[in-house]
């Protein structure tokens, strides 16, 4: 990342290089790029929400009164749980993903089984580069500084 450059006869000049954070997924052959700014992260913290919402309430609806619901009621909050997977899906792969892994999978099951895995590479990513990392830079400066003092 961080280097310490000779730029036009100035030793002093530290070069930084700047790239977009993103992640690729290879899910069965397609590869998903996966971008991780600051706006991709916000929608996908959003989506990632609303799926949880859908989640608890088909949870909340199991517990509380299983034997009172019809099965007309269990399919609309289901199709509604898979609509929320589908919208946490797409926006975190890209458009057309949800309907890619279902086509593979054919199991709504196994595509929730994907989206937590990606997740958790995304979180895992994010967590090992917020760490800012010096030694390098440190180490190039003070070789630059032994030189000079001999």
């Amino acid at each position: 990342m961080a280097k310490v450059t000779n730029i036009n006869n100035n030793k002093n000049v530290i070069k930084i290089d700047l790239e977009e954070s993103y992640l690729d997924f290879d899910l069965a052959g397609k590869v998903f790029k996966v971008p991780l700014g600051d706006e991709a992260r916000l929608k996908m913290i959003t989506a990632g929400d609303e799926y949880e919402e859908a989640v608890k309430k088909l949870g909340d609806i199991e517990r509380s009164d299983p034997e009172n619901m019809t099965s007309e009621e269990y399919i609309q909050l289901t199709k509604k749980l898979s609509e929320s997977i589908k919208i946490a899906i797409d926006i975190t792969l890209g458009d057309g993903a949800y309907d890619y892994i279902y086509s593979k999978t054919k199991d709504d099951l196994r595509v929730i089984r994907v989206y937590y895995i990606v997740q958790d590479e995304i979180t895992a990513y994010l967590g090992e580069n917020s760490k800012v990392d010096t030694s390098d830079y440190k180490s190039q400066y003070l070789q630059k500084v032994t030189k000079k003092k001999k």
